[in-house]
């Protein structure tokens, strides 16, 4: 068969399904083609849907978690510029506190910042930023911002320097009842609990009565506040009588400690 014959047939084909698509003749077969072919478009249709939703999704929760993730960064920041503040606040109220304390007093005082502390520790003491560079010897009276007594200084080096607790085992220190004259030993036991001790009978252990240091110890002068008598206890002895004291400090939360150093 030439070409010339080929190319009739199919013009000849064509003309056919014109003239029967223009007579609707082939309207059932349309029909069938598209009922049998729909679910399959459906399908495809609805497949195209949802991977298109699904991968918008999936950019939507990266979205989310990429903008969760700067919001905890902020967060965090915020939190610690917050507690910086406050921080500095804190130590800025205690300066404050301790300038009115020199003016009342006229002591010389250099402030050490503490840099080391154990609170559970049976050992009771402290390392600040201050030794003898800064004219901090062995000895010496340790104070907090509002002037309670805390502790002594018990070891120098250049630039730092520990000071032991009135809650140390191994702190004693001679103090009297302000109101009464009544005298003992401050003693420390272990870090639960300071304790006036070895005080004569007769003498007036007043319950809620201010303890002070007697400045009968080198270093540490006289009416130096160390807290309240809390409870009499049984010494054990026919001689003397002992009481629980309630330190006016807070060891725990020392942040800012001041030495005496001598006084105008």
């Amino acid at each position: 068969m030439g070409k010339s014959s080929k190319t009739k047939i199919i013009l000849a084909a064509a003309a056919v399904l014109l003239v029967v698509g223009y007579f609707g003749w082939l309207a059932p077969f349309e029909n069938f083609f598209i009922w049998l072919t729909k679910p399959v478009f459906t399908s495809a249709r609805n497949l195209t849907i949802s991977l298109s939703e699904a991968t918008s999704n999936l950019f939507t929760i990266k979205d989310l978690q990429r903008e969760n993730a700067d919001l905890k960064q902020r967060l965090i920041a915020l939190e610690t510029e917050n507690s910086q503040l406050k921080l500095s606040g804190g130590e800025n109220e205690e300066l404050e506190k301790a300038l009115n304390l020199k003016s009342r007093t006229g002591f010389n005082l250099v402030g050490g910042r503490v840099v080391s502390s154990d609170p559970t520790s049976l050992n009771q003491s402290l390392i600040i930023d201050r030794g003898d560079v800064a004219g901090v010897v062995e000895g010496q009276a340790a104070v907090d911002s509002s002037g309670a007594f805390i502790g002594r200084i018990t070891r120098v080096l250049h630039n730092t320097a520990e000071v032991t607790l009135i809650s140390d085992f191994s702190s004693r220190l001679p103090a009297e009842i302000a109101e009464t004259g009544a005298r003992g030993v401050v003693s420390g036991e272990h870090g639960l609990a300071v304790a006036l001790v070895e005080v004569p009978q007769g003498q007036n252990l007043q319950i809620g009565g201010r303890v002070v240091t007697t400045g009968f110890t080198v270093g540490v002068p006289a009416g130096l506040f160390i807290g309240y008598v809390a409870e009499m206890r049984s010494s054990g002895s026919d001689l003397f009588q002992e009481a629980l004291i309630s330190p006016a400090a807070n060891f725990k939360n020392l942040r800012l400690v001041f030495i005496i150093v001598g006084q105008e």
